[in-house]
């Protein structure tokens, strides 16, 4: 339990440095044009030289679920209610303030991004982005797996997930 109150603490301080940089940690402009399962269906059979070829800017928001940060650039596994779908940020492609809130994101975090198609050496479909907008900084760290997660119905009718 401590474990997580430490986690819970250094994401909302996470939170209060976002603020500090006048990013709005829960904004409502950010509009989606496309799933991943749709960026997938649609590139799925093309060879990677033709998805490289796609000039086409996808804008699409998820929840962060696997994050590799490696300074300079950061791979990222995006999930929509589509499917999964990978992500690359790199410094040179992103403005200094999208890039810098790289280094306030946690797993468990809601995005947007924009950006382009390409398919990398190791085959996986991935949208290069240029712009990035936190759209839901999480306070709680994502259950573990193997938790055991369901949905119920509240009261009011509105879905609420417990893990167990």
């Amino acid at each position: 339990m401590e474990e997580i109150s430490t986690l819970m603490e250094l994401r909302r301080k996470k939170l209060e440095e976002c603020m500090l940089l006048g990013i709005n940690p829960f904004p409502n402009d950010f509009r989606v044009s496309h799933t991943a399962a749709e960026i997938a269906g649609r590139f799925r059979e093309m060879p990677p030289e033709a998805v490289e070829q796609v000039q086409e800017k996808f804008r699409l928001g998820g929840r962060i679920m696997s994050m590799r940060n490696f300074g300079k650039a950061a791979f990222l596994h995006l999930q929509d209610g589509s499917g999964r779908i990978q992500a690359y940020l790199q410094k040179g492609l992103l403005s200094d303030g999208d890039f810098s809130l790289i280094k306030k994101l946690d797993v468990g975090d809601f995005i947007g991004i924009e950006g382009t198609p390409f398919v990398t050496r190791t085959g996986e479909l991935t949208i290069k982005g240029d712009r990035l907008q936190l759209l839901v900084k999480s306070l709680r760290p994502l259950p573990r797996s193997g938790t055991a997660c369901q949905t119920l119905k509240s009261a009011t009718g509105s879905a609420i997930w417990t893990c167990s």
